[in-house]
C-alpha cells in the first residue's frame, strides 16, 4: 500500500473534483481518493505502483491533465488561464455582434444565418471545453456544471436553428431566435471560470514564492578543490556545498568549514541574522549575508525543512473542512436536481399551455441560470486564501478545520518573548554623542548587514550629516565592522576585546541588563 499525490489541471468546478474522486475510487487497487479543486491536487491510496497509470489514464479520459510536478502544473494552469481569457474575449466579441444584429430593425434570412453561424462558433469553439468535460462526465454517469452549460446552450441553439429552418410552421410569438442568449451564457460562464482560476492561482502565490526561495543550483566542492555548479535537486547526502556571501544555502546540512551570518527569518521569523560556524546546522533557502561556509548535505532536496513546510501547506489546503464537505454533498445532487426540475418545468408548461415550444423555452431558462459554481467554490478558495495569507505572515496552519474554530477565539497566548515582531531591527537607545555617531554611521553605511542598515537609518532620523570617505573597511562575520586604520570599530563585546578595547565592569553590567530585556547591543 502506498500514498501518491497527483497535480490535476483543467478542473473547472468542485463537481469536477468530486467526479474524479468517484470515478477513481471504482478502479481496482484504489483504496481511497481525495481530490481538491482549490489547489488542483489529488491524493490516492493505492495497493501498488501499477495502479497509478490506471488512475492517470482515467483522469485524462475525463478531460483533465496530469502534471508530473508543481512546475509543470503551474505552467499548465497558466496556459489554461490564458486560454480561458482568450475564449472569453472571443465569445464576448461574437455575442456583441450577434446582439447588434438582433437589435437591427430589418429581419432577414441572411441576418439570421449570420447570427446562427456566429453563435455556433462561440458555443463550439470558445465553449468547446464545456462540451468535452460534459461528454466525459456523462460517459462516467456523472452530472456536473459542464453538463448544465452544454445542455442549456445547445438546446437554445437547437431551438433557434429549428425556428430558422421551419419558422413558418410555428406560431408568430414563437419565431424568435435565442442564439444571443446561448452565446452570452457561454461568454459569462467563461468570464466566471477565468476569474475563479485567477483567484485560485493568486491564493496559492505564497506557496509558489516559497518554492522559489530554495536555489535551483548549487556549487559542489570537487576533490581537486574546484567548485562545480549542479542542479540543487540532485544533491546527495555527503556532498559538500560551497555557499558564498550573498548566496542562498541550497540544502539542509552541517557547516564543516568557515563561518557566516545567516538570515533565517523566512523560516524562523527571527529578525537578527545568526552566526553559523563549524558544527552548526543550516537550512535550505536561508541567506548567507556575510562570510564563507562549506556545508555537508545531510538531507535530500525533498526532505529539507523548506520542503516539509511546502508539503504542510499543500496538505492543509487539500483537506476539507466540515462545511466544505457539506457543500460538496449538496453540489453532487444539485445538477441532477436541476435537470429534473427542468423536465418538470417542460411538462408543466406543456400541460398548462398545450404548447411544447413554450415548455422547451422554460426548461432551457432553468438549465441556463442554474450553475452551482459559487456553492462549491467559496469554501475551498477561502481555505487556500487563509492558509496563504497566514503563511505570508509567519503562521503555518496544519489543519484548516481550526479556521472554523478561530471565528470564536477571544484570546491568543504566546509562550516566547520576541515571538511577535515586525522583523525589523531598530535602535532604541545610545549614549554616543552625535559627532561619533555620524562617524560610526559612515562606516556602517559601507556594510549591507541589517544591524548596519538600522544604525544608518537611526542617524538619518536624527538628522546627522553622514560623511563618507575613500578608505576601506572590513566586515568580520559574527563580530562587527572596522575602518581600514582601526580608528572606528563597531561590533560585539568579544570583537572589541580582541582588538584590545577595555570594557569597564559598569559597562558590562549595562550590556547584561540590556540583553536580559531582549535587546541586542553594539559597542
Amino acid at each position: 500500500m502506498q500514498n501518491i499525490k497527483l497535480n490535476i489541471a483543467g478542473m473547472t468546478c468542485v463537481n469536477c473534483s468530486n467526479a474524479i474522486e468517484r470515478v477513481t475510487k471504482k478502479i481496482a487497487g484504489v483504496l481511497d481518493a481525495k481530490v481538491s479543486f482549490a489547489n488542483g491536487s489529488g491524493e490516492f491510496i493505492i495497493e501498488n505502483a501499477e495502479v497509478q497509470a490506471a488512475i492517470e489514464e482515467k483522469i485524462k479520459k475525463l478531460g483533465y491533465g496530469v502534471a508530473k510536478d508543481l512546475a509543470e502544473f503551474e505552467a499548465k494552469r497558466e496556459k489554461h488561464i490564458l486560454n480561458l481569457r482568450r475564449n472569453f474575449l472571443a465569445a464576448a466579441a461574437l455575442s456583441a455582434v450577434i446582439m447588434a444584429l438582433e437589435m437591427s430593425e430589418q429581419p432577414s434570412a441572411a441576418k439570421s444565418a449570420v447570427m446562427l453561424a456566429l453563435a455556433f462558433i462561440a458555443i463550439t469553439t470558445c465553449g468547446r471545453d464545456f462540451f468535452i468535460h460534459a461528454y466525459g462526465a456523462l460517459k462516467n454517469k456523472n452530472f456536473d456544471m459542464n453538463v448544465l452549460v452544454a445542455l442549456g446552450t445547445s438546446t437554445a441553439f437547437a431551438y433557434s436553428l429549428g425556428v430558422f429552418i421551419a419558422g413558418e410552421r410555428l406560431p408568430e410569438n414563437m419565431r424568435y431566435l435565442y442564439v444571443s442568449g446561448a452565446a452570452m451564457i457561454t461568454a459569462f460562464v467563461l468570464l466566471g471560470k477565468f476569474l475563479e482560476e485567477r483567484s485560485k492561482a493568486r491564493a496559492g502565490d505564497y506557496i509558489k514564492s516559497l518554492m522559489d526561495m530554495s536555489p535551483k543550483t548549487a556549487l559542489v566542492l570537487q576533490k581537486d578543490g574546484s567548485a562545480l555548479e549542479v542542479d540543487a535537486a540532485s544533491l546527495k547526502i555527503g556532498d559538500i556545498a560551497v555557499v558564498k556571501s550573498g548566496y542562498a544555502v541550497p540544502c539542509d546540512g552541517v557547516v564543516i568549514n568557515g563561518g557566516a551570518e545567516i538570515d533565517a527569518s523566512m523560516l524562523t521569523g527571527e529578525s537578527l541574522p545568526v552566526y553559523k560556524k563549524q558544527g552548526d546546522e543550516v537550512n535550505a533557502g536561508t541567506i548567507n549575508l556575510n562570510g564563507y561556509i562549506n556545508v555537508k548535505v545531510t538531507k535530500l532536496a525533498n526532505q529539507t525543512l523548506l520542503s516539509q513546510i511546502l508539503e504542510l501547506l499543500s496538505d492543509a489546503s487539500s483537506k476539507k473542512m466540515p462545511i466544505s464537505r457539506f457543500a460538496d454533498r449538496v453540489a453532487n445532487i444539485f445538477v441532477p436536481s436541476v435537470i429534473a426540475i427542468a423536465v418538470v418545468t417542460f411538462f408543466t408548461w406543456f400541460a398548462i399551455t398545450g404548447n411544447a415550444l413554450q415548455g422547451v423555452l422554460s426548461a432551457v431558462c432553468v438549465l441556463i441560470i442554474s450553475c452551482p459554481c459559487a456553492l462549491g467554490l467559496a469554501t475551498p478558495i477561502a481555505i487556500v486564501s487563509s492558509l496563504s495569507l497566514g503563511a505570508k505572515n509567519g503562521i503555518l496552519i496544519k489543519n484548516p478545520e481550526v479556521l472554523e474554530v478561530l471565528g470564536g477565539v477571544k484570546y491568543a497566548v504566546f509562550d516566547k518573548t520576541g515571538t511577535l515582531t515586525k522583523g525589523e531591527i531598530s535602535v532604541n537607545f545610545t549614549d554616543i554623542n552625535d559627532e561619533n555617531l555620524a562617524k560610526i554611521a559612515a562606516l556602517e553605511a559601507k556594510s549591507s548587514h541589517p544591524i548596519s542598515a538600522s544604525i544608518v537609518r537611526y542617524a538619518n532620523e536624527l538628522g546627522l550629516k553622514i560623511l563618507g570617505d575613500e578608505k576601506g573597511f572590513e566586515n568580520i562575520a559574527g563580530r562587527g565592522v572596522k575602518s581600514e586604520d582601526d580608528s572606528v570599530v563597531a561590533g560585539n563585546e568579544a570583537f572589541l576585546s580582541e582588538l584590545g578595547v577595555e570594557i569597564s565592569a559598569q559597562a558590562k553590567e549595562q550590556i547584561a541588563k540590556a540583553q536580559n530585556e531582549g535587546n541586542g547591543v553594539v559597542l
